[in-house]
């Protein structure tokens, strides 16, 4: 571990604390009684993949005869009724399963005995959010869900290469028309600007030239893929380095980077602490942070068992998320479960379709 200035001596000479190791380091089979998903069955193949829109599904089914596993009827004036039917009855049931996985993640809140867990994976569900209106596919959100739950306490960059190769946030950043030739920047822009430096930290010509690297990545049903005849393979100068990069190895770059340590310790800081941070501070956060090879759990335990974080500046600062206040407003009230009624997801907005 590194040593650290004076203004945080404290945080090495607490004594350790079991009671934060242990939630710390937790044990995930402490939650073997806790029940997965319950699938409904309702997805089926020809779903995939979902068009964008009703008028792009109905040109598909134009042009190849069918869509969304619906054939356009062979006669009649309304021949493509069918398959505007299917694609509005998924748009709304869709919805409705996302909602399900709602209830289900706020049950394991509620009910977990490793709360950390849960309370990681909501704050890289906002880190990394995306949207259930543009994935349309409760099954790709589950997944990402089930990622920060198995990831959320360990390494940031194994996280996030994970989750650059993750089928909600393909879907959701355009990764389908991220081609060679025609790169698309959606994808290598939000990499930098909200996964890991933040804004200033790159020019426009790093963004284009990450958007190359990242060609050809997109996902099969719920795989993630490569379509190497996608895939740009010539030289790329990204953040002052050249060669034939390829995603991974862009995110490699990025992590050398001191600014990404500080922004994502900082960030982790401002959830569990307090919003004022000094750039002292978060200079020191991400020094912590990267000497520990970007492990979360090391620094989540230096926090918790600073005196930062119990000193007047920091307790009662911390405005609850919709989420966090209904959460641990039915743990202190002894509730193993989420209500129904009112509806959680309208009340909180946090894990409702707008978001998940």
């Amino acid at each position: 571990m590194a040593v650290l200035p004076l203004t945080l001596t404290c945080w090495r000479l607490c004594p350790l604390s079991e009671a934060v190791r242990s939630l710390v380091y937790f044990d995930p089979a402490a939650n073997s009684r806790l029940h997965p998903f319950d699938h409904s069955g309702i997805h089926d193949p020809g779903l995939e993949p979902f068009p964008p829109s009703r008028p792009a599904t109905t040109d598909l089914a134009k042009e190849t005869g069918e869509a969304l596993g619906i054939k356009v009827k062979p006669t009649g004036n309304r021949r493509l009724q069918p398959v505007v039917n299917k694609f509005f009855y998924w748009l709304r049931a869709s919805v409705l399963e996302t909602n399900r996985v709602a209830y289900w993640w706020a049950n394991r809140m509620v009910d977990s005995n490793n709360p950390l867990q849960e309370k990681m994976a909501l704050f890289w569900h906002g880190h990394y959010a995306v949207n259930e209106s543009k994935v349309r596919d409760y099954r790709k959100l589950l997944i990402e869900i089930e990622l920060f739950q198995e990831m959320g306490t360990g390494n940031f960059r194994d996280l996030m290469v994970a989750v650059a190769q993750d089928p909600a946030m393909l879907s959701f950043l355009d990764a389908g028309v991220n081609v060679k030739g025609a790169p698309n920047e959606n994808f290598a822009r939000e990499i930098m600007e909200l996964f890991t430096m933040g804004v200033g930290n790159y020019s426009e010509r790093d963004i284009r030239e990450a958007a190359r690297a990242f060609t050809g990545w997109n996902y099969a049903d719920l795989e993630f893929v490569i379509n190497e005849d996608e895939h740009d393979n010539g030289v790329k100068q990204f953040l002052g380095r050249s060669g034939n990069l390829d995603g991974v190895e862009v995110i490699d770059i990025i992590m050398e980077q001191p600014v990404t340590a500080e922004y994502i310790a900082g960030k982790i800081y401002r959830f569990f602490v307090r919003d004022d941070l000094s750039s002292e501070l978060q200079n020191e956060l991400g020094n912590l942070f990267r000497d520990s090879n970007y492990e979360v759990a090391p620094l989540l335990e230096t926090i918790f068992q600073s005196k930062d974080f119990y000193s007047a500046a920091s307790v009662g600062t911390h405005i609850k998320s919709p989420i966090e206040l209904a959460v641990s407003t039915y743990v202190k009230l002894g509730l193993e479960d989420v209500p129904g009624v009112p509806d959680f997801n309208s009340a909180t907005g946090a894990l409702g379709a707008d978001f998940v």
